[in-house]
Formats: C-alpha cells, structure tokens, sequence
C-alpha cells in the first residue's frame, strides 16, 4: 500500500512539474512582423480616401456609381452620403444595425484600418 502511495505520488508530481511551456518565441509575435499602426494622426487624404478606394470604390465609386447611388469617391460626396461619420465605421465594423460592406467574400479592411476610420469619425470626419 505504501509503494502505490509513493508511486502516485511521484506520478502527480512528474505530471505537474513536466507540463509548463517556457518557449515564448513560439508564442510571441517576432518584432520582425509587429506592425505599428497610427490611427491617431489619421487624415482623409492620406488614410481614408485610400481605404475607400481598397474597399469601397469598386462598387461605390465612379459617376454613377453601379451599386446604391452611394459615390465614395470624394470628400464631398461621401460627406454628403452619411449623416454621421459613424455610417462608414458602422458597416466596416459590422456593427449592430449596419449591413456588413463590402459583403463576404470580399476582403475586409484590417483592424488598423477600421481604427482610422474610427478616430477620423471621431475627430469629426474632417477633410485632411
């Protein structure tokens, strides 16, 4: 009775013990493929209106645009379209409420992006 006791004993010891995973560069980003992302400075010119044209301006660009009437292609036509800046961050972000654009399969902006559109929404949608 007395070896089983020690037997398990050591068993759940050496379970224990050996379970623990020290590798952290196998779970930490290598800085190689960490991006930086500056959605605090983002401007119209140089953020947004390249994202509408990535994802947007395919379908809802050009005069007339082929799907909605809805014309991102400049500053004063996409003002014009949403009431409030939050309509652009509201679809890009698949909020509740908001249809999901651009629709699936279609690829979707990245979280650094849909970040722009949300600062430059809450800055007010300047035209920078």
């Amino acid at each position: 009775m007395k070896s089983i006791f020690i037997f398990l004993s050591i068993s759940i010891f050496v379970a224990l013990t050996s379970c623990s995973y020290n590798k952290t560069s196998d779970i930490s980003p290598s800085p190689s493929i960490v991006t930086t992302c500056d959605s605090v400075n983002a401007s119209y010119k140089n953020d947004i209106a390249p994202i509408m044209q990535k994802y947007c301006n395919e379908c809802h660009g050009g005069s007339p645009p082929s799907i909605g009437n809805q014309n991102y292609a400049n500053y004063n036509d996409l003002i014009t379209l949403i009431d409030s800046p939050n309509y652009i961050l509201g679809v890009v972000s698949n909020e509740a409420g908001f249809r999901r654009m651009p629709p699936a399969p279609k690829v979707q902006p990245s979280l650094c992006e849909v970040a722009k559109i949300r600062q430059w929404s809450l800055k007010g949608a300047p035209n920078n």
